[in-house]
């Protein structure tokens, strides 16, 4: 097959390639298969976070939150085990 007509094959074949796609595009349109498709689900998240922060091998503290006050605890666990009360960060409204 010499250059040119390879030339003329491929370039048929891009354009089958492209008029095949909008035919396909087209019929999805028509069936309404592109409302079909449902939005992704929005990402929940828990009331309370707890995070534990580094130490010796595993967690030395645990962090705990809550993401709906804002009301923060901490506990170390090499310590006495007893919870601390860090507040909350978001001021208060007056």
């Amino acid at each position: 097959m010499g250059s040119r007509q390879a030339v003329v094959v491929g370039v048929a074949l891009l354009l089958g390639c492209f008029i095949g796609g909008f035919c396909v595009d087209r019929l999805a349109a028509a069936l309404g298969q592109r409302e079909r498709i449902p939005p992704p689900a929005p990402l929940t998240v828990g009331r309370y976070q707890a995070v534990g922060l580094p130490g010796r091998g595993s967690a030395d503290s645990w962090v705990v939150v809550d993401t709906g006050t804002g009301q923060c605890w901490r506990v170390n666990a090499a310590g006495d085990g007893a919870w601390k009360d860090f507040g909350s960060p978001v001021p208060v409204r007056r």
